[in-house]
């Protein structure tokens, strides 16, 4: 995104053209290109969630995307500044412009992209990238191009208006796009209608630049028929060769200022990827805090470009230094702070963070007879930066650890910064030396007891073997800083289920109790250290559906509550509400077949549904918005037997899911019971389940209607229901 804010950073007292038709459209076309390309990235990431997880490393798979987007965008307008004149570049443009617009005419009539790449279920990353270039890639691309494209046409065409003051008008679209959408579209329109009004946007914007390049050649053969081809060039070879015996040349960018840039770049980029997945780790990665970071970081951007007097390298640089260190006790104990508290802190470490790489940025910035250049090098340490987050740093590092890695690079930096004494040097030398010492022993103190850690495209997890008072060790295991189950290691043969599972629970009743007499078919999504398993019984079917393979890998080797459990246990991973969908379909292939045609494997006839469904898939401290919406439930509803029950586990210290279910209980009339099981000096874990059935569920203590207690309206009288094509989740933060 680097190189696109870039381009936007120039304030909007810089936006005064001379009123013309002309300069209208440069205006229009341009604030609508910007608002388009920063609505279709929260939006379609948002449509590609449910398909990965909903965890917060699909966003840092679209960054990747978009960042390599704007890059190839920025390179075909300066291929076609450079290597085209005027009339041709024209041409070549509209050709594009009408060649995609009708792409997206067909793919609005056939509601499906217009060309379909293979799957790549075992790497996630890869299949995002596709899927994206599939749906949005050829807009995405021709939105990209818009800003400078236009910059550099209207350099051409008028001599008396500054080309960036039409940066101006980005600005304005980018921010209605970065605020309007979380707060606004998100929760007043569901994601079909979204998607159609953005096509809709997309194909006016497409006539306003095929108008605006039509209007651009009429005026170009004007003003060759008036022989002004000296105007258009600005500087012909005459009038160059004339001339330069009075004009400096420009000393040309060397190879150090150019790392500068690509470093410079990248670094802004990795704090920005870093600080969004650290935001979005604990809490669903809602729209919401996707654009925040964003905002903040063009703003740095705009400030650092269009009033250079805002950044001082001291100031800045001090302030910096107390945020890198406060990022750090942010990064291994934030989670004891509240939701808020985490935002504010997250977001002034990346706002001065960006302010040094922007703010030295624009030190270094180049004539402008190597804008052009200095775009690409941006746009290209952009693309590093994310394939850095995104991609490098899964196989460089097993812990979420890019985000120190960006706060250390800016402190590294500063010490090699040009042009600065060395008492600023020394100083700051002395800061970061301070600061990787900070790093190392925190991270020894808080990975002192880990026996396993690893991480891949959906998390980063840890298995920790911890000394409790009574001198027991207990083993847990931590997706992130949210602890999935433990066991005590005490030599017992069958481990007892504890925290979230321990039998004083709602599930723990339920599965203690007469109901769970005979035998039952149990599905459960979400695996954790399988604690549940220990409940099920020599008759029993347990089936387990996960969808991180390094949890099942966990679970079979360093907890024995699978292997100890006396049901028949199996274990699918995937996404589970892909998975429950195949298996619907092999049941009603089951119902519509003859008695005496064989059943596929795996199924019969007399215990096919599921007595009772657990849902307790977390992506570490957030259940997936995609497994509690109005179509999840009534799939659940469809694989149950007639008194089966639906059990959620919504323990969560920042959102407050019991509105959410007690709706949707409401809405498909099931009768909804809700139990919190407080902590304890033994048990340090509040506990919340929430359980649904069409039938009588089983008596619980503690239980109380969730209905009656939770339900909630908006202001209309209509209940606020969760779909897959609406969901909303600043309602519920606590």
């Amino acid at each position: 995104m680097s190189t696109n804010c870039f381009i936007l950073s120039f304030s909007f007292r810089d936006t005064i053209l001379k009123p013309s038709y002309l300069n209208v459209s440069f205006v229009a076309t341009i604030l609508l290109s910007a608002l388009l390309l920063f609505v279709i990235q929260p939006l379609f990431a948002k449509v590609l969630l449910p398909n990965y997880g909903g965890g917060s490393a699909v966003w840092t798979a679209c960054m990747v995307f978009f960042q390599s987007f704007l890059l190839i965008g920025y390179a075909y307008a300066y291929g076609l500044g450079r290597f085209l004149k005027l009339q041709t570049q024209l041409w070549t443009h509209l050709a594009l412009v009408s060649f995609i617009s009708l792409i997206i005419l067909v793919q609005m009539t056939a509601q499906s992209p217009i060309i379909s790449l293979a799957n790549f279920p075992n790497s996630p990353f890869l299949d995002i990238f596709l899927r994206l270039f599939e749906n949005i890639g050829l807009p995405f691309f021709l939105l990209s191009t818009t800003a400078p494209l236009l910059q550099n046409w209207f350099a051409q065409i008028s001599r008396d208006n500054n080309a960036y003051a039409l940066y101006g008008a980005s600005n304005i679209g980018a921010f209605i796009a970065l605020f309007s959408y979380p707060l606004v579209i998100e929760s007043s329109f569901l994601l079909s209608v979204q998607t159609v009004f953005w096509q809709g946007a997309y194909l006016l914007f497409a006539a306003l630049v095929s108008a605006l390049c039509l209007r651009l050649m009429s005026v170009n053969s004007q003003i060759r028929n008036d022989q002004s081809e000296s105007y258009l060039s600005k500087n012909t070879t005459s009038e160059a060769t004339e001339h330069r015996g009075n004009v400096s040349v420009p000393a040309k960018p060397n190879w150090m200022m150019k790392t500068r840039w690509l470093g410079l770049s990248a670094l802004g980029v990795v704090l920005l990827v870093s600080t969004t997945s650290s935001l979005t780790y604990n809490v669903p990665p809602i729209p919401f805090l996707w654009t925040l970071p964003l905002a903040l970081y063009l703003l740095t951007y705009i400030l650092t470009f269009s009033l250079p007097k805002s950044y001082h390298r001291i100031y800045w640089a001090v302030v910096f230094t107390i945020c890198a260190f406060i990022g750090v006790l942010l990064f291994y104990i934030g989670s004891q702070f509240g939701l808020l508290s985490q935002i504010v802190m997250y977001l002034v470490v990346l706002f001065t963070g960006c302010m040094i790489c922007h703010g030295e940025l624009y030190q270094s910035r180049p004539d402008t007879t190597y804008l052009t250049s200095f775009y690409l090098y941006l746009a290209i340490g952009g693309v590093c930066g994310s394939l850095i987050t995104a991609w490098g740093a899964t196989y460089l590092f097993d812990q979420y650890i890019e985000f120190l890695v960006a706060l250390g690079g800016i402190l590294i930096f500063l010490v090699l910064v040009p042009k600065a004494n060395y008492i600023f040097r020394a100083v700051v030398a002395i800061a970061a030396m301070g600061f990787l010492a900070l790093c190392w022993f925190i991270n020894g103190q808080f990975n002192q007891y880990n026996i396993y850690q690893d991480r891949n495209f959906y998390t980063a997890i840890a298995v920790k073997d911890i000394e409790l008072e009574d001198g027991v060790v207990e083993r847990r295991l931590i997706d992130g800083y949210t602890a999935h189950g433990n066991q005590r290691l005490d030599g017992s043969l069958v481990p007892q289920p504890r925290s979230y599972y321990r039998y004083e629970t709602g599930i723990g009743q339920l599965l203690n109790s007469d109901w769970n007499n005979n035998a039952k078919n149990v599905a459960l999504v979400g695996l954790g250290v399988g604690a549940l398993a220990h409940y099920g019984k020599a008759e029993d079917r347990y089936h387990f559906f996960e969808l991180n393979p390094q949890v099942v890998e966990v679970a079979n080797n360093y907890f024995d509550f699978l292997s100890t459990s006396k049901a028949k246990i199996t274990v699918q991973v995937g996404d589970a509400r892909q998975s429950l969908s195949k298996y619907q379909e092999l049941l009603e292939e089951q119902v519509a077949a003859s008695s005496s045609i064989e059943l596929r494997p795996g199924l019969n006839r007399s215990t096919d549904k599921f007595d009772l469904m657990v849902i307790d898939a977390f992506s570490s401290d957030a259940i997936p918005v995609h497994l509690i919406t109005q179509e999840a439930l009534q799939l659940y509803s469809s694989l149950l037997a007639d008194n089966g029950v639906l059990a959620f586990h919504i323990s969560n210290s920042y959102l407050d899911l019991r509105p959410v279910l007690a709706n949707l209980a409401a809405e498909l009339k099931l009768n909804a019971q809700y139990v919190h099981t407080p902590d304890s000096s033994s048990n340090p874990y509040a506990v919340d389940w929430v359980f649904l059935s069409q039938a009588e569920i089983p008596k619980i203590i503690g239980a109380v209607d969730l209905k009656s207690q939770y339900e909630r309206f908006d202001t209309s009288g209509e209940r606020l229901i969760w779909s897959d094509e609406y969901s909303s989740l600043l309602p519920i933060i606590k």
